[in-house]
């Protein structure tokens, strides 16, 4: 029952990958990372505007929150960045004002401020940890250029931020390694989209 689901589906054997309906190959090669997690989210693809206001949403969230800024500047320099990321996740969730808020408004608001959010987390989680600074979001990038920029320290080239953008999007679908598979049961639960998120050990 954990693998039964209508928004993927994955048959090795055809070499086939499927996303709400579309290919996930053709997703990489023609859409972009953020135009996929909109169909996730949403069930469509979406029209210029939508895609406009969903690129806008996400870039008014990508800001570190001060705590979480803080909170990585005193962790030990010897912390592992998953580590770090779990810890910072755990601190975002109680900047949730509507925590236990189960709609669909609320969790739509989440995945969105969990896009803003994991770029600077999982940068400065690196970042912070090894350069004792952090590099602050451009929100007149696009979503991986910023990204990219974050975590290296320098404007990446436009190869760079291509082949990391279709990255992102070929991982929208995980199969069901342990961590995926310890997804679907918190998730199941009920508990908030941070904690669903914490995924890494060592049998990942």
């Amino acid at each position: 029952m954990a693998s039964e689901t209508s928004i993927s589906y994955l048959d090795v054997e055809q070499e086939e990958i499927v996303i709400r309906g579309y290919d996930l190959i053709e997703l990489a090669q023609n859409k972009t990372y953020l135009e996929t997690a909109y169909l996730l989210i949403y069930g469509r693809l979406p029209d210029q505007m939508e895609y406009h206001q969903f690129q806008q949403d996400i870039s008014s969230q990508t800001s570190l929150h001060p705590t979480i800024q803080t909170i990585l500047t005193n962790l030990p320099k010897t912390t592992h960045p998953m580590d770090a990321m779990r810890t910072c996740l755990s601190a975002l969730a109680g900047y949730d004002d509507a925590l236990h808020d189960r709609s669909e408004a609320c969790q739509v608001r989440r995945a969105v401020r969990l896009l803003g959010q994991l770029p600077a987390i999982v940068a400065g989680s690196y970042y912070i940890l090894t350069k004792d600074a952090a590099i602050s979001p451009d929100q007149t990038k696009s979503y991986t250029e910023n990204f990219l920029s974050m975590l290296t320290g320098r404007t990446p080239a436009q190869d760079e931020i291509t082949a990391f953008d279709q990255t992102l999007t070929l991982y929208s679908e995980h199969e069901l390694p342990n961590s995926t598979f310890a997804a679907r049961v918190i998730a199941s639960t009920h508990s908030d989209m941070c904690m669903v998120l914490l995924l890494e050990r060592s049998l990942h």
